[in-house]
């Protein structure tokens, strides 16, 4: 697992890199026009690379994985760089301004619909596996850490109001501060 763990810091590390990019870019530029909801979905863009390469490094046991192993994981890692390239635009017009809100408002849809696709996959895979323990009832009862933040990252891909995405925020702002409070 060591190897692989190289090569998944590798790519974190890019994935990073093109929001610390793109921040500078926008920091810099005279011409953005601020808007909550963008710079927050790059918070939790951030939080999402953060946490996975720490649930990464916490499974590395000292055996070997094999490349079959490896595929599922390099196919996360693959959906994790392009929320990172897209929490974020990667070009600021000369001309006329880049407006943060707009951005979020054309962008939510292929944003969320990414991190629908990450939380459904590791959240999916674990609830199988409560559901093969426990039967689907008592699956979905001890499952709720998984079924629920897959209904909020629905609920932000269809978000249309600045109410309702700062309500989605709220609500998910408890996702990362319950991850949090399990690993300090």
């Amino acid at each position: 697992m060591e190897q692989a763990l190289v090569l998944i810091s590798i790519v974190l590390g890019v994935a990073i890199t093109f929001e610390l990019e793109n921040l500078n870019r926008l920091v810099r530029a005279p011409n953005v026009r601020w808007h909550w909801a963008q710079p927050i979905f790059a918070v939790f863009a951030l939080m999402i690379v953060l946490m996975f390469w720490w649930m990464m490094a916490n499974r590395a046991d000292g055996r070997s994985i094999t490349l079959g192993e490896f595929l599922p994981i390099m196919g996360l890692l693959v959906v994790i760089v392009l929320i990172a390239a897209a929490a974020l635009p990667d070009r600021v017009p000369e001309e006329g301004r880049l407006d943060l809100g707009e951005y979020y408002l054309v962008n939510r849809r292929y944003q969320w619909s990414l991190v629908l696709i990450l939380v459904a996959t590791v959240g999916g895979s674990w609830l199988a596996t409560l559901f093969t323990r426990y039967g689907f009832v008592q699956g979905m009862i001890r499952g709720w850490g998984e079924w629920l933040p897959m209904l909020l990252v629905g609920w932000m891909i269809f978000a249309d109001k600045w109410w309702k995405v700062g309500a989605g925020y709220v609500a998910m702002s408890f996702i990362p501060i319950a991850w949090l409070s399990r690993t300090l």
